[in-house]
């Protein structure tokens, strides 16, 4: 049974899409949310990803931390997309309009 810190619940997923007039209340927001899952040190910077491999046995084997922190950089950049309107989505992703 996960518990209600459990950082993998998606229950609490943006509410509130950036458009051009809103900026200030949906970084509040995004600031908010990304914290409650643990995420923020992956969108400001200040948790660089470990090493791919660590060497066990004079094996070099996957990294559990590496596994995990990219999880949770994927997850960072899932509730940021999923805040975005579809236009803003576009610019940020640098596509261009058909």
């Amino acid at each position: 049974m996960a518990s209600s810190a459990d950082t993998t619940n998606t229950t609490h997923l943006p509410t509130i899409k950036l458009s051009s007039s809103n900026y200030r209340i949906w970084r509040t927001h995004m600031t908010l949310l990304l914290s409650l899952h643990k995420l923020s040190a992956h969108i400001d910077g200040t948790s660089p990803p470990p090493s791919e491999t660590v060497t066990t046995d004079n094996k070099s084997v996957p990294n559990p931390d590496y596994v995990s922190w990219t999880a949770a950089d994927q997850k960072a950049a899932l509730l940021l997309l999923s805040s975005l309107t579809e236009e803003a989505a576009t610019e940020v992703l640098g596509l261009t309009g058909n």
